[in-house]
């Protein structure tokens, strides 16, 4: 048995040892496809159906960041089942969407973007009995119809691919149509899930396909890795810099990078977090709207990188009452908010009641010391949080990272 079987075997008998432990925390394995797009990458499951299959659910956790281009003229195979009589017996693929091929026709039913380099938690359904189907991303339904191949089944007798379109059972593959990027979570069952069953992501254990006990083997460049599957937790974060002339133009780079730091420690956290930039002297305003950029995204620290001082007066109270009123939160009132203040904490305006208000209104507040130590005013920037264990020096970007998303997201 090759070494890459009895590697993915050893992962799967574990994952059986500790079942419970697995399903309770979610934790798994992962595929890592390679940017290289070739015919050599793929996966294959080592399962057989037992049974036609008049209904299923065939669930995939997956991102990639293949650019929109090609995309936009490409396929990319995600789970592929063929048959000796029909290729395309079951085909979940992605072109400028997710869809589905059964017996050679096709559904285009989602228009989601599965390449902005997210998780995305892509479901399907079907029933023989009346053409039912469903599409679902990230626990949304994005589209359902019936009608669709009534009567139908999918056959036993084939091959299950990860990663490749097959054009014939076990091969057939084409470069332009090989997945790039990381798979997980690909469960099967012989019955239409609910959309509360859907929901709960990280539970999912199929009973025709079960990825935490199927063994896998990998081919090319394919890789694995450690994968904890988790429902992301979703927070909104204002960074609010004081560019003023309290602050120096070499102090201003310590925390323009803090931020650039802090994001890229953020983004390791894979949680739907948004994050927004306002910039104050004596006005303040927005640099960057919240949800702008994707946190991860390769176009914000760039977009940080080209904030530029100003010099002026330096009005704290007026940035906090701003960022409060105007940061764009999304509206939703469970979703946590935080903002994190950046500056000396000289001011000449009262901070200390719009710190209050921001607080009251359920902003979480934290601050970071920029500017010479003897210059630091300690004591304001712990009036602003009024937590001094909410109070970060501008060389602790990660450790302000990981207690903030700790604190919105537990």
């Amino acid at each position: 048995m090759p070494w890459n079987v009895l590697l993915l075997t050893a992962m799967a008998l574990a994952a059986v040892q500790h079942r419970t432990e697995a399903a309770v925390l979610g934790e798994s394995r992962k595929l890592i496809f390679p940017e290289l797009r070739t015919v050599s990458n793929y996966a294959r499951l080592d399962t057989a159906l037992a049974q036609d299959l008049t209904s299923f659910t065939l669930c995939v956790q997956m991102r990639s960041d293949v650019p929109y281009s090609l995309i936009n003229y490409y396929q990319m195979g995600i789970v592929s089942y063929a048959v000796p009589s029909n290729h395309n017996e079951l085909l979940l693929f992605i072109e400028k969407g997710f869809n589905l091929y059964m017996y050679d026709y096709i559904l285009m039913a989602n228009p989601a973007s599965p390449w902005d380099g997210e998780w995305h938690t892509v479901c399907t359904t079907w029933r023989s009995s009346d053409g039912a189907w469903q599409f679902y991303v990230d626990g949304a339904l994005t589209a359902s119809a019936s009608g669709f191949l009534v009567g139908g089944r999918v056959r036993t007798g084939g091959m299950w691919i990860l990663g490749q379109d097959q054009d014939n059972v076990g091969g057939g593959f084409a470069a332009h149509q090989a997945f790039s990027g990381e798979m997980s979570q690909v469960n099967l069952w012989d019955r239409v899930l609910s959309a509360d069953e859907i929901g709960a992501d990280c539970n999912h254990h199929g009973n025709v396909i079960d990825w935490d006990t199927t063994n896998i083997e990998i081919f090319g460049q394919v890789t694995t890795a450690e994968y904890r599957c988790r429902l992301p937790c979703t927070a909104d974060i204002v960074l609010v810099l004081d560019v003023s002339s309290s602050i120096s133009r070499d102090q201003f780079v310590l925390a323009r990078d803090f931020m650039m730091s802090f994001v890229e420690c953020a983004a390791l956290r894979d949680q739907d977090i948004w994050i927004g930039v306002m910039q104050y002297t004596c006005e303040a305003s927005t640099y960057i709207a919240l949800g702008q950029y994707a946190l991860g995204s390769v176009q914000l620290g760039p977009a940080i990188h080209y904030i530029m001082y100003q010099g002026g007066e330096t009005r704290t109270g007026e940035a906090i009452r701003k960022m409060r009123s105007t940061s764009g939160w999304r509206d939703e009132l469970e979703i946590p908010r935080a903002a994190v203040i950046l500056t000396d904490g000289q001011t000449t305006d009262d901070y200390a009641n719009e710190a209050e208000a921001a607080r009251n209104a359920g902003v979480a507040l934290y601050s970071v010391s920029v500017g010479f130590p003897a210059l630091i005013n300690n004591a304001a920037l712990a009036t602003i949080t009024n937590d001094n264990g909410r109070v970060f020096a501008v060389n602790q970007p990660c450790d302000a990272a990981d207690k903030i998303v700790a604190d919105l997201c537990g």
